[in-house]
């Protein structure tokens, strides 16, 4: 009924068409690695969230993508990512083989 009442009022934002047109909320950068949270509105009138991270290739003068997330599936992204550089660490250090 709000989302109704907001589309009659016109205060509702409009949604975008493209994931580049929706409005970044958050943004975060560290060396040569960013991340953005970006925000949809669902249908329903609720808000959701994509997370993209960047990293700066200096050879090609770009940014280019290298995580695409969305909110539901970020915490168990993170847990696996988390594993992943503890793994990488080990192997750096010699304390486990490759497969």
């Amino acid at each position: 009924m709000k989302q109704w009442i907001a589309k009659l009022l016109g205060l509702a934002r409009r949604r975008a068409n493209k994931e580049k047109d929706l409005p970044c909320v958050y943004s975060v950068a560290d060396e040569n690695v960013r991340v953005d949270v970006l925000e949809h509105v669902l249908p329903c009138g609720h808000n959701a969230y994509s997370i993209y991270g960047e990293m700066y290739v200096e050879d090609f003068k770009k940014w280019v993508m290298v995580v695409d997330l969305r909110d539901y599936n970020l915490e168990t992204a993170i847990k696996l990512l988390q594993k992943a550089a503890k793994f990488t660490a080990s192997l750096e250090r010699g304390l486990v083989s490759k497969r």
